[in-house]
């Protein structure tokens, strides 16, 4: 398992037998310093994609030390997931968020936007969860 290095004790705890060590602190470090509206501000798929680069390294990294079966990647990983695609072996993806379900005043999702209210929100709502 490769966590945030805040999460290491709490993971070893709950699951004594488990393998546990700490992902790049790039990767951390950079979704705790793009806080909405604060300095260094990053919209949030910008981030997910700044940090690719270095997820995808750092899973390369883990699968040559640990030589896994098969590997399991946050969906919120981009370039973990693709380095687990090119790794050849198996691979699954979990969104540890609820689902992307389309509902009365809740926006498209992947795309960041507010709930907006009115004509306008319930029109860009409607054509923005269209095919999805």
């Amino acid at each position: 398992m490769r966590t945030g290095f805040s999460l290491i004790d709490q993971l070893r705890a709950a699951a004594p037998g488990l393998t546990v060590a700490a992902v790049d602190a790039r990767i951390t470090g950079s979704i705790a310093n793009h806080t909405p509206g604060g300095q260094g501000h990053v919209d949030g798929t910008g981030d997910l994609l700044a940090r690719g680069p270095w997820e995808a390294q750092d899973l390369t990294t883990a699968i040559a030390e640990v030589r896994p079966d098969a590997l399991l990647v946050d969906s919120n990983t981009y370039g973990a997931g693709v380095a687990a695609e090119a790794s050849g072996l198996p691979w699954a993806q979990y969104m540890a968020s609820v689902l992307p379900l389309p509902g009365r005043g809740i926006p498209p999702y992947g795309l960041g936007l507010a709930p907006k209210g009115g004509p306008l929100g319930r029109v860009r709502d409607a054509v923005g969860w269209t095919g999805r």
